[in-house]
């Protein structure tokens, strides 16, 4: 079976359950006919009274039909927008990496190291949105941020910062290109 086929199935809980309660429901209603009383009219008004029933039941069984139909629409369309949804998840996870930086440096008590650079996710060499980075053991701090693979030759630095005094790594700016090959994860460590 094709893949909405399936889900069409699934959505039915395979048909079975639904038939098997009609049959029911069916036999409990020809029950009830078969236990009205006749009115006392006659023979013509027994039939016409039967007759009502069974149009009762007919009706009934088709109003349930709808609603079970309109279920199983509310359901597909549900299972359609989830699926769209891991889809656009998918193509926005291809087009990113996740890319690990991590520096070892001996800062003293109040002193941060931040993340700066050229993509707009290090902050586009703004100050104010700078990516502050975590402590680890071993005076290693890191970050993880997502950037997108289309971005070549990305460039950033660490910075310092106490207070509101801010100390520039010294030197060259440090390349980096994000869709180069390899996993989804990009490791840089950094010596200070």
């Amino acid at each position: 079976r094709s893949l909405s086929e399936r889900r069409r199935h699934d959505a039915r809980g395979g048909g079975a359950r639904e038939e098997q309660q009609e049959a029911d429901e069916r036999r409990r209603q020809q029950a009830d006919v078969r236990q009205t009383p006749a009115p006392t009219q006659g023979a013509g008004g027994a039939a016409a009274s039967e007759e009502a029933v069974r149009e009762r039941v007919e009706r009934n069984l088709r109003y349930r039909h709808k609603f079970r139909d309109a279920a199983n629409a509310r359901r597909l369309e549900m299972y359609d927008a989830a699926w769209r949804e891991c889809v656009r998840r998918e193509a926005v996870a291809s087009a990113t990496r996740s890319v690990e930086f991590a520096v070892q440096y001996n800062t003293t008590f109040g002193q941060e190291i931040r993340l700066v650079g050229s993509a707009p996710e290090l902050g586009a060499w703004s100050l104010e949105h700078s990516v502050p980075m975590a402590w680890t053991d071993g005076n290693v701090w890191i970050v993880t941020v997502d950037l997108p693979r289309s971005a070549a030759g990305v460039e950033y630095k660490y910075l310092i910062q106490q207070g509101p005094s801010v100390e520039w790594e010294r030197g060259s700016n440090h390349a980096l290109d994000v869709g180069s090959s390899g996993g989804q994860t990009l490791q840089r460590h950094d010596v200070q």
